[in-house]
């Protein structure tokens, strides 16, 4: 727009050099990735990366919404991290941890939890409690059972349990109305699994499951297969 108004003023030097200032910082813009003005986002704010700059940041006043601790090799994940009560996303990749435990109940806004290729051997209950959860992503852990009362993630619409032995599907995933998408893939599931998972989750969710054997086929694969066969 700027540009344009310059055209019509005889290309001001000022309103020149002005123009291409803007058209130089939307482009510096959409190559960092930063949201442009009035396109939505999730969650605003920088991603902090490290415990210890999101703690100075609100000494100094500052909101954290966005923290990064991935490979911190946390054990735990660290109390301080449940004092920041304005914390939206967490990321906890990459470490070691083998449990989810911690104080969830001060962490209400929290809207994305990712804590893939971990050692994770549950779901803790307070986890589900959290009333803004949107995306929960635990790929590649150590993962048993989904718990029964995982519906009570209202607003949940991503769920990534993904490389994960887990030995008990619960018909509760076909109480989440507000799924849109749940990443199975890779875990060693029967054909009795894949089906009820098939039946109870809601056709409008995307649903991505391994093959019975455990291993990952191409959809309708099958089918082309015995295409050929009657060809022959």
């Amino acid at each position: 727009m700027t540009f344009f108004l310059c055209m019509r003023a005889r290309f001001s030097v000022d309103c020149l050099r002005g123009a291409l200032i803007s058209v130089g910082l939307l482009f510096l813009s959409i190559l960092a990735g930063a949201p442009l003005l009035g396109q939505n986002s999730a969650v605003n704010g920088p991603l902090v990366v490290g415990l210890d700059k999101a703690l100075m940041m609100r000494e100094a006043g500052e909101p954290v919404r966005r923290l990064s601790l991935e490979r911190e090799r946390l054990r735990t994940i660290p109390s301080q991290v449940f004092e920041i009560a304005e914390l939206e996303e967490l990321v906890l990749d990459r470490n070691k941890l083998t449990s989810l435990d911690g104080e969830w109940a001060r962490l209400p806004d929290l809207v994305f939890l990712r804590a893939n290729n971990n050692s994770i051997t549950a779901i803790p209950d307070a986890l589900l409690n959290l009333p803004n959860l949107e995306v929960l992503e635990l790929g590649n852990n150590e993962l048993q059972r989904i718990p029964l009362d995982i519906d009570g993630l209202r607003r949940l619409r991503e769920l990534v349990l993904s490389s994960n032995p887990i030995g008990h599907y619960p018909a509760s995933l076909g109480n989440m109305r507000s799924l849109e998408r749940l990443d199975l893939m890779h875990n060693v599931m029967t054909a009795e699994e894949i089906t009820a998972v098939q039946l109870w989750v809601r056709p409008e969710v995307e649903l991505i499951l391994p093959a019975a054997c455990g291993c990952e086929i191409e959809e309708n694969q099958g089918d082309q297969g015995d295409q050929g066969d009657q060809g022959d």
